[in-house]
């Protein structure tokens, strides 16, 4: 895959939690483990921001840690200093319909924002 294809990818903490080791074999494990060596060895990068790396640091598996650091080696982790958009928040937030879904939807904006800023790929297992 050349360069021009490789895409710069929002991974959700849902997947580097979800992501088992090479032994793993019930479906969503190993899928997302398999994802993640995919995104590795196809030379896409991942993108985080503080908030994107501050939930993987609380939610990655093993063998994502591992992964994540083969990642950073490779020089395959973009980070976005700034990917905040106030006016994407404030059209979530007046098109909620309820308090409840305004707080589920705010909750995953980041994830939206650093997307908007990079390829338009966010990756989630939900």
């Amino acid at each position: 895959m050349s360069l021009k294809d490789s895409k710069r990818l929002v991974i959700d903490a849902d997947v580097a939690q979800a992501a088992g080791g090479k032994d793993a074999v019930y479906p969503k494990p190993k899928h997302c483990r398999d994802f993640l060596e995919a995104v590795r060895v196809i030379c896409h990068r991942v993108v985080m921001t503080d908030e994107i790396k501050k939930e993987w640091n609380d939610h990655q598996s093993n063998f994502t840690r591992t992964w994540l650091y083969k990642m950073f080696g490779a020089r395959k982790v973009e980070f976005i200093d700034n990917a905040s958009n106030p006016d994407l928040r404030r059209k979530i937030m007046s098109s909620a319909h309820s308090k409840k879904d305004c707080v589920v939807m705010i909750k995953e904006v980041h994830l939206l924002e650093a997307a908007s800023v990079t390829d338009n790929s966010i990756m989630m297992t939900k």
